[in-house]
């Protein structure tokens, strides 16, 4: 066997030019970022580093404008831009990872926006050590300074255009180990370091660059602080803050793995040039060369260094990586509390806001001149409390970020994630909060009434009446008294009880109807606060709504239903003088109102057209259920909207026993009802009325639905899907489908979004481009939550203490982000309104955690992958288009994802520790809110008795279909503990074990199955101990509790020195019957080709010819696959994968035979670090999975 270079293999075997390799997609952390405005229009841009690639991405839009190569294979791990005090026409990025630097102008940019900047290349300077941060100066085009995991400060002068970079001498007081640090330039010959060193401890010195004013370059240690029980991984120094009397502060931020913050002031004290603290500080730095200088008795000024940390909080669920100093600094004036903001980024995944007060700071004469702490108790004046924390990315780690100040959104913050997520922070008050804390004062007398005839008994109508404004907004309470009123003579001894708002719900999205304890009734007009109208009614009304109400609204027709303890049911009309009037009576007090106007509950308006609707916008008659505690019978009120009375059509409805109803909708001439106790029932029109079908659903829950919602898009006759949310946290979608006069339902559909775990609503968002989102809302622990289940974003986060409370929201129809949610809290009825998030997402992200598996269907359409989060996640693959596009989480496991194994575009199979493996039966949706609903079939149970081992790796065998169109299949595992176990399932049978054997001691960590045939199971595994082996077992599936079988192992042959990390083997259809190509890398770096062919004699598979590459990579090989369009019997195309971050297309020749030749056709650099796995795709392109996805397509 012969190996050829890259260069000897440009042409394939019969001639034609190589396919190589183009990366079309990558997914990978977001190491860093940085804000950019250009100077064409002022127009503001993220700068983001995504491994060597620079991307541009448009503030506004979330546009990607382009991307451009900095490094040859570096990840970008910093980003500076050139300050605005500079030369704007020769301004200059600096960009730095590793070891590796590049000074590019602010033209790439520019050429990015605008699509010139296809044939870009930088030049890469090596830095002497690796860069922790770097800046350019503001005073000099060009001049630069990176400070270096040593605490070495390098000086360095850029030129324009060219790339080049020159290096002056490393300076340097000492050289401890550092995890973190920042440079600041004082002036034009002095720069300011921060460092924070792998023991604890932070450096503060300062640099005099040789100037006319400084003959010599000179470096002094100002302070070091010691106070953090962990390594430093992010210090941040504060823009000057000025004092009261003219002198400056500077502060200085530090993080830690201890979890605090912890706040310095390291404001230099004036003239302070004693040769004691001189030869303190050489001491000093000389001690500092091991980062152990604790040991040194410090001097008596520098002794003082610990009162200097002005304040400590802790945060975060882990390890704090960043901390930065907003922009915002107001001016100090004596006496006066400033507060300052400042931001931490986590290893879990937040960020979080912190509001450091600050009292009068100004530093005494004497502590001055004694070097001593610059205030006299630092804890009596200094602040730091917790304020917000917005969990924007998933899994672990936020890598990345950058600040800046907008005119428009005040501070932004933008961040980015492990997940490959970038997302936006808006400082800028986007929601607004108020709170009642009295109902407005009685003011009028009630007006007269008169009678109106109904359907089922007299009933008083309200006249009309004019309606009091006292102009009352949320946030600020009012109690006038009503004029005229009497002074009692004597102090009633009953107490009186306050009154409040108990009952309310929207009518619109700009009114909403309350009711208090008292039984008044009042309108909230939202403009944009709002205002109260309380609304005349009659006593005997008053009365009826004193002890007991419920409220549903129809938005679209702008009534609502108001039904009370006595059975009665009111109409309130949203007009400019508001009616309410009675329009029924049932049989016991009101247990629930429903709207059934909405049929495909969307968001706006613009989506709600109906054949009912008026030519002003609102229907012109809606449909409502009227439920009644212990009545077997619910009434069905069509109201009439376009008379002066309301005309009402009744139909009285029987209800199942004891099915008590919690949510309906309309289909058609069906009724769809959701129970309390997750049933759901059918109710179908007929000439008589309504009658209870046979369809009594039960659902995967005993939890209450809280809604039903009608997908408008893929209903057909016979068929309608339609989304459920419940109490359980989950949301779900069935197919009912109608069979004759029969009804049957089908979970299609099951879910956990992240929040809960009560889901109380779902509705649909029709965005601008047409496209569809599926919105949530619900509570998690104290606050209300609303989440885009499409993008897999939060929209809406408010604090309101919980569950267990009145509330009521409407989503607004300005943009999905707009919402209004009311809720009481602490008998104060409070208001939550917004019109966009605080927070927005410029890219969509992926994993957390580290992909362990990915898989793809035949067609390429649909992938899914598994990773270290527990999550899998579907995606859609869409080539020339964003290509992977998430569209659904699967949260069932809970350890890591071992292996993803798809059956057609049905069948989803997933493996992972402690013995979990899940069957997920797939349903294609042919609408626009979801492509694919997934919902988990079975659950293996046959578990070891301590059920602690892990599934390694599992193939499956299809073995048909039933009469009933039931699935069946083989499903082989291989087990942590060196066994492997055949078992048949079927939806209906379950699991049934069918074979076991047991390999050596070594650890099985492949397998494949080979052959099905005469009920002869031919499977391949591979092992931790270098070495496949080919098993045999007779399999008897129509034999139900018979003997299991054993496994036989028929051959075994050492191919690696070590592990066998990844195989793919596929049969060369013109080599023969049962002839394979086998391909392995092992975790000896090696790759290897085997021969696998049946036996003349025995007919039985055997291995031939190894060839075996060693070394094929620089780590171990991770994944390998081989191309199906290239395998015949002279050749094949074979693409691995490493822990070395290449990936390396190779050929091999006759792999057949002993001549075998294997050609390296290309070698490149992978964006994806640790990596897990490698699918092939159709058309011979390629996913490689790790921390973060890649997409390889060949290319011509």
């Amino acid at each position: 066997m012969s190996v050829c270079a890259p260069d000897a293999a440009l042409s394939g075997h019969d001639g034609h030019p190589a396919l190589q390799l183009r990366r079309e997609f990558v997914l990978n952390p977001v190491t860093a970022l940085s804000f950019f405005v250009s100077d064409v229009g002022g127009r503001r841009y993220l700068l983001a580093g995504e491994d060597n690639h620079l991307r541009v991405y448009d503030v506004a839009t979330s546009r990607l404008c382009g991307q451009a190569p900095i490094f040859k294979s570096q990840s970008i791990h910093g980003v500076t831009v050139s300050p605005c005090t500079s030369d704007r026409e020769r301004r200059q990025l600096l960009i730095w990872g590793g070891t590796s630097v590049s000074v590019v102008p602010q033209t790439l940019v520019e050429q990015l926006v605008s699509g010139d900047a296809a044939t870009w290349t930088s030049t890469e300077v090596t830095a002497p050590d690796r860069v922790l941060y770097g800046v350019l100066s503001p005073y000099a085009t060009g001049a630069l300074a990176l400070l270096t995991a040593h605490n070495e400060l390098v000086l360095g002068q850029a030129g324009y255009g060219s790339g080049t970079i020159t290096f002056d001498k490393i300076v340097s007081p000492s050289r401890p180990m550092l995890f973190s640090g920042t440079l600041s330039w004082e002036s034009s010959d002095c720069i300011l370091v921060a460092s924070g060193t792998v023991f604890g401890e932070i450096v503060v010195w300062k640099h005099h660059i040789k100037t006319q004013l400084h003959s010599e370059q000179s470096s002094e240690i100002h302070f070091v602080f010691s106070g953090h029980e962990g390594s430093i991984f992010g210090v941040s120094i504060s823009d000057p803050i000025q004092l009261g009397n003219g002198e400056n502060l500077t502060l200085l931020a530090s993080c830690s793995d201890d979890r605090t913050i912890r706040i310095w002031d390291i404001t230099e004290v004036r003239g302070d040039r004693s040769s004691q603290r001189i030869q303190h500080f050489r001491e000093l730095s000389a001690a500092r060369q091991t980062g152990f200088g604790d040991s040194l008795e410090l001097a008596p000024g520098a002794a003082q260094n610990a009162g200097r940390c002005l304040a400590v909080a802790m945060g975060h669920a882990s390890r704090i990586w960043h901390v930065e100093f907003s922009f915002q600094l107001m001016p100090l004036r004596p006496s006066d509390e400033v507060t300052l903001d400042i931001w931490s980024f986590g290893e879990d995944a937040t960020i979080q806001n912190w509001e450091l007060s600050l009292h009068d700071l100004q530093p005494s004469t004497k502590a001055l001149q004694s070097n001593g702490p610059s205030v006299t108790d630092p804890k009596q004046l200094t602040r730091l409390s917790h304020q917000a924390t917005y969990a924007n990315h998933c899994g672990k780690h936020i890598w990345s970020r950058a600040l800046a100040w907008d005119d428009l959104h005040g501070l932004l913050i933008a961040t980015g994630g492990s997940d490959g997520r970038i997302s936006l922070v808006r400082s800028s008050q986007v929601a607004s909060m108020g709170c009642l804390d009295e109902v407005p004062a009685e003011e009028f007398s009630s007006p007269t009434c008169e009678s109106v005839t109904t359907s089922d008994t007299q009933l008083p109508s309200l006249a009309p009446a004019p309606a009091s404004t006292p102009d009352i907004t949320a946030s600020v309470p009012s109690d006038r008294p009503s004029e005229g009123q009497k002074k009692k003579k004597k102090k009633s001894n009953v107490k009186r009880t306050k009154e409040t708002f108990n009952y309310f719900n929207f009518v619109s999205e700009s009114c909403l109807l309350a009711i208090t304890n008292s039984g008044r009734l009042f309108r909230g007009i939202f403009n944009p606060e709002i205002s109260w109208e309380e609304v005349a009614i009659v006593p005997e009304v008053r009365e009826s709504l004193r002890s007991y109400t419920v409220i549903t609204s129809s938005i679209i027709a702008g009534v609502a239903l108001i039904g009370t303890s006595s059975g009665t049911v009111y109409l309130y009309r949203d007009h400019s003088v508001p009616v309410i009037e009675p329009i029924a009576k049932v049989s016991g007090k009101v247990e629930g109102l429903f709207d059934l106007s909405r049929k495909t509950n969307y968001a706006h308006r613009s989506s709600l057209a109906s054949e009912t609707e008026s030519p002003g916008g609102l229907l012109e008659s809606s449909s409502f259920l009227v439920t009644a505690f212990g009545s077997p019978v619910a009434v069905l009120l069509s109201v009439d909207i376009t008379t002066n009375h309301s005309q009402v059509t009744r139909v009285d409805l029987a209800l199942e026993q004891g099915f008590a109803v919690t949510t309906a909708t309309t289909y058609n001439k069906h009724i769809v009802l959701g129970s309390r106790n997750g049933r759901i029932s059918i109710l179908k029109s007929d000439q008589t009325g309504y009658r209870v079908t046979e369809c009594r659903y039960k659902t995967t829950t005993k939890d209450a639905i809280t809604s039903i919602s009608l997908f408008p898009s893929n209903t057909s006759e016979g068929v309608m899907d339609i989304l459920t949310t419940s109490r359980d946290g989950k949301y779900r979608v069935h197919r009912i489908s109608i069979i004759e006069e029969h009804f049957q339902g089908q979970l299609l559909h099951e879910t956990s979004p992240p929040f809960g775990p009560v889901i109380e609503s779902a509705w649909f968002y029709e965005n601008s481009d047409r496209s569809k989102d599926i919105m949530l809302c619900g509570f998690r622990s104290k606050n209300f939550v609303v989440w885009n289940e499409t993008q897999g974003r939060e929209v809406v986060t408010a604090d309101c203490g919980g569950a267990h409370r009145m509330f009521a929201y409407t989503p607004l129809s300005a943009s999905s982000e707009g919402f209004r949610f009311v809720f009481t809290k602490s008998s104060q009825l409070c208001v939550f309104s917004q019109l966009q998030a605080s927070h927005s997402m410029l890219k969509p992200g992926g994993h957390g955690r580290e992909i362990r598996t990915v898989a793809s269907t035949p067609s390429g359409r649909f992938m899914a992958t598994g990773a270290e989060d527990t999550n899998i996640r579907l995606w859609r693959y869409s080539p020339g288009g964003s290509v992977l596009q998430c569209i659904t989480v699967l949260e069932k496991h809970t350890t890591g994802i071992q292996t993803l194994k798809w059956h057609e575009q049905s069948y989803l199979f997933s493996s992972g520790g402690i013995e979990e493996f899940f069957v997920w039966k797939v349903t294609p949706l042919q609408n626009n809110h979801l492509d694919l609903a997934v919902v988990c079939e079975a659950t293996f149970t046959d578990k070891s008795e301590i059920g602690d081992l892990r599934i390694m790796d599992f193939d499956i065998q299809h073995l048909g279909e039933d009469l009933d169109a039931n699935n069946s299949f083989a499903i082989s595992m291989a087990m942590s503990d060196s066994t492997l176990q055949t078992y048949s399932y079927s939806k209906i049978n379950g699991f049934r074990l069918l074979a076991r054997g047991s390999y050596t001691g070594a650890c099985l960590f492949q397998l494949r199955h080979l052959s099905f045939k005469d009920s002869i199971l031919e499977i391949l595994t591979a092992s931790t101990d270098g070495h496949a082996s080919i098993w045999k077992a007779p399999i008897l599936l129509s034999i139900e509790g018979g003997d299991v079988a054993q496994y036989t192992a028929l051959n075994i042959s050492r191919i690696h020195q070590s592990t066998i990390k990844s195989l793919d083997i596929r049969q060369a259809s013109d080599a023969g019957v049962g002839s394979h190509l086998l391909v392995t890398g092992g975790d000896d770096n090696a790759l290897a080709f085997t021969h696998l062919h049946r036996d003349g004699e025995s007919g039985q598979l055997v291995f031939g010819k190894k060839h075996i590459v060693r070394p094929a990579h620089g780590a171990a090989v991770t994944g390998v696959a081989i191309m199906k369009s290239s395998l015949d019997a002279n050749q094949a195309t074979v693409v691995s994968i490493s822990n070395d971050q290449r990936v390396l297309k190779w050929r091999v020749i006759d792999w057949m035979t002993t001549r075998a030749k294997v050609q390296l056709l290309e070698s490149r650099h992978s964006a994806i670090a640790d990596s897990g796995d490698l699918e092939a795709l159709p058309e011979d392109k390629v996913i490689v999975a790790g921390v973060g996805l890649e997409v390889w397509d060949p290319m011509t």
